[in-house]
């Protein structure tokens, strides 16, 4: 193949040694990053990550106060990828191998934050990111979003900020207004998944 058209719009370097493949590709057991021309139509090379099932699975957990106000669960994280202070986010992960996106958040939810979420219901699909993550949303890959109601007697006193701690839950773990949560959190992945809540649960 011609050097020029496989080094078209970016350089890569193996071991320090520049090289000029048509096409790169890792795999790991959470899925395949491909480097390369990804269609013919597409001018420019580009990175595609498919994820196993093509996306992940996010669980946010909500209550209702007696006032009827929604409440968002959300998870304090370090995300290096999204700055060096701790972001606030949705529970989840990738789903393992021979794993259902509804085992896989159930899996994360009791890693994370101690709750069991087998009742959890499918809020919608999507991908995660437009640009980078390869997901074919009508076969039913993308990332699942799934929520779960918690009952309000759940939760502990409210703090100042009006946040509240999962009883038996992890410190980091909070349920703020939704309202609240949405300034929070940076995380697209929580955004999307309050996005599509509120699609849901709106009284």
């Amino acid at each position: 193949m011609d050097i020029e058209k496989a080094k078209r719009n970016w350089r890569i370097f193996l071991d320090g040694q520049e090289i000029f493949p048509a096409m790169l590709g890792a795999v790991s057991q959470f899925g395949r990053v491909i480097y390369g021309r990804l269609t013919e139509k597409k001018r420019s090379d580009g990175w595609w990550f498919w994820e196993n099932g093509g996306g992940g699975a996010v669980v946010l957990p909500y209550a209702f106060t007696p006032e009827n106000d929604l409440l968002v669960g959300v998870l304090l994280e370090n995300r290096p990828n999204l700055g060096e202070k701790p972001v606030w986010c949705v529970v989840g992960g990738f789903v393992d191998e021979n794993e259902t996106h509804h085992q896989a958040q159930v899996r994360e939810a009791g890693e994370e934050i101690r709750l069991d979420t087998s009742q959890a219901k499918l809020l919608g699909r999507f991908a995660s990111n437009r640009g980078f993550v390869k997901a074919d949303l009508p076969a039913g890959e993308g990332t699942h979003a799934f929520g779960v109601e918690v009952l309000f007697d759940q939760l502990g006193e409210a703090s100042e900020s009006g946040s509240r701690l999962l009883k038996g839950g992890p410190k980091n773990f909070r349920f703020f207004p939704v309202a609240k949560a949405i300034e929070l959190s940076h995380d697209g992945l929580a955004l999307a998944a309050i996005a599509l809540l509120l699609t849901k649960v709106a009284r």
